[in-house]
């Protein structure tokens, strides 16, 4: 067969686009986008600048790690989901009533407290021997109970994000969950 006699991919889709009209919709969805990204610019702004006061870590020398935020209008309302790959973290947040800033800290402290796990990872291994206690807790994630890192990592930030919010129980409700050394994070 001759080449030329298949239509090339880009215009089929150029057709599907002008016959679909998504540059149409795309221009009416912009202020709906727009709205959504203004409503968590200026918390996600003031979390990020709380978070860094108070572990007093300059926010600008993640050399080569990147936080990114991505708005989906399209998704389920009420939801947030936080992934690493490597040192890029992304958070998907889709509409809801009020913004969902409390797990997009979460995700945030993840990230900013993910390198000390990494580098501090030997030393704490020293102390795996608590992993037993843990293990022992039904409401921890399988996930905590094989990574003694990982528990770690996420005993700090229960701990964080109880004396942010000024929740001095959230430290004995994580410590009931299995994170075994979110009390001694929090002193």
């Amino acid at each position: 067969r001759d080449l030329h006699s298949f239509p090339t991919r880009r215009s089929s889709d150029l057709d599907f686009y002008q016959q679909a009209g998504i540059d149409d919709l795309w221009r009416r969805s912009q202020p709906a986008l727009e709205q959504m990204m203004q409503v968590y610019h200026s918390p996600v702004v003031q979390m990020t600048f709380q978070v860094g006061t108070y572990l007093r870590m300059p926010l600008n020398q993640n050399l080569g790690r990147y936080f990114q935020i991505y708005v989906d209008a399209l998704g389920p309302p009420n939801y947030v989901e936080g992934r690493a790959y490597g040192d890029v973290y992304y958070v998907i947040v889709t509409p809801s009533v009020e913004p969902r800033i409390q797990d997009v800290r979460h995700s945030f402290l993840r990230f900013t407290v993910d390198p000390i796990g990494m580098k501090y990872g030997l030393k704490m291994m020293q102390k795996r021997s608590l992993l037993d206690i843990a293990i022992s807790a039904p409401a921890l994630p399988d996930i905590y109970k094989n990574d003694f890192t990982l528990l770690c990592t996420e005993s700090l930030i229960k701990a964080v994000e109880a004396r942010l919010d000024g929740k001095p129980q959230a430290v004995t409700t994580a410590l009931q969950q299995g994170f075994v050394l979110t009390p001694f994070f929090a002193e």
